[in-house]
């Protein structure tokens, strides 16, 4: 944490406030991590979980292919009607809430393969309807125990596999909607993973295995920011170290 009359430890750009800020401390001293819950009827909420499983294919030949983040903030939604996605969207948001640290998704999930990517989308959908990636992350199944001990997955097992997205800073306003998109791979952004447990980097489509994705309970945690959690409001510090 910073001290007194020190330089902040962080400097965030806040989009939606589209204003930088300086934070005395990294992660944000009050953050609080906040699950919304992604429901099996393709909601997403802040109550509690509800039964039931979402399940969806994966064909490594026919991947999802909307554009990464680093893109741009394209609209993805043309690319999010196949059976190769689940899409999960909240209500319009009713009061300004933001978001600023290292979301994760935890999902509670299973394939019919003996390898599996997750990978998770989020998505603003603005009050007109138009959307906008703000952030994405992956996990390999084959790592869920550590990179140095890959493991195949077991076909039909149910896994906890937690995905990390990129460190973000985000205020939504009222009437935007959060969405959270769930999918097997996200090509070219990521190499395909071929559904099995062999080298992605050597496999060819010969070695393909397409699978069922099953969703039994999951979740995205949020590092939301309370007003009074926040720090000062600057101007635009760049190019840094400027006088």
């Amino acid at each position: 944490a910073g001290a007194a009359g020190s330089p902040p430890v962080a400097i965030v750009y806040v989009l939606g406030a589209d204003r930088w800020r300086a934070e005395p401390a990294w992660p944000i001293r009050g953050t609080e991590i906040r699950a919304l819950a992604l429901q099996p009827d393709g909601t997403a909420d802040f109550g509690p979980a509800r039964g039931g499983e979402r399940v969806f294919a994966y064909d490594p030949a026919e991947p999802y292919t909307a554009p990464s983040v680093t893109a741009g903030p394209q609209d993805p939604t043309a690319h999010q009607g196949g059976r190769n996605v689940l899409v999960y969207e909240t209500g319009p948001i009713l009061a300004p809430l933001e978001a600023t640290g290292w979301p994760r998704a935890v999902l509670h999930a299973a394939t019919t393969g003996t390898d599996a990517d997750w990978f998770v989308e989020l998505d603003v959908v603005g009050a007109d309807g138009a959307a906008r990636i703000v952030n994405e992350g992956v996990a390999r199944s084959r790592y869920r125990h550590g990179r140095g001990r890959p493991t195949a997955t077991e076909p039909g097992r149910v896994e906890t596999i937690t995905v990390h997205l990129r460190p973000m800073s985000i205020e939504l306003q009222p009437g935007e909607r959060l969405r959270v998109v769930v999918t097997g791979g996200k090509f070219p952004v990521l190499e395909h993973n071929p559904g099995a447990f062999i080298d992605p980097n050597t496999a060819t489509e010969a070695d393909y295995v397409p699978s069922v994705r099953t969703i039994a309970s999951a979740s995205l945690e949020l590092p939301v920011v309370p007003a009074a959690a926040r720090g000062e409001w600057i101007a635009n510090p760049w190019p840094l170290g400027a006088r």
